[in-house]
């Protein structure tokens, strides 16, 4: 029968696993943001080259190919990104069976 103490820690695991898949979550969902930001930058970018380039403002032909490089490698990186699978991580049983045995809670009789 597990005691007290077994319980706390297999609850105590399971909310530490919880709080890894939310902070990966969370991770992901940021590093996806961030890479939304630098594409959307690079667009701008763009039309702004496009722009001056076609009105007569600025030579920006050399610009505008190294954007249109820039953007198609941010975009291939991005593919590579969501088809690799995801390291995976140690299952919760394979850590715990990794773990040392715990003390002894008892104290001995006097």
């Amino acid at each position: 029968m597990p005691s007290f103490f077994d319980k706390v820690k297999e609850g105590a695991s399971a909310a530490a696993d919880k709080a890894k898949e939310a902070g990966k979550a969370g991770q992901a969902k940021l590093d996806e943001a961030q890479a939304k930001k630098k594409l959307d930058g690079l667009y701008r970018d763009l039309g702004e080259a496009v722009y001056l380039e076609r009105t007569g403002q600025a030579k920006a032909e050399g610009e505008v190919e190294r954007l249109l490089a820039e953007i198609d490698a941010h975009l291939a990186a991005q593919d590579k990104e969501e088809t690799e699978p995801a390291a995976e991580e140690p299952a919760a049983e394979e850590l715990a069976a990794e773990e040392p045995a715990a003390a002894p809670t008892e104290a001995p009789e006097a």
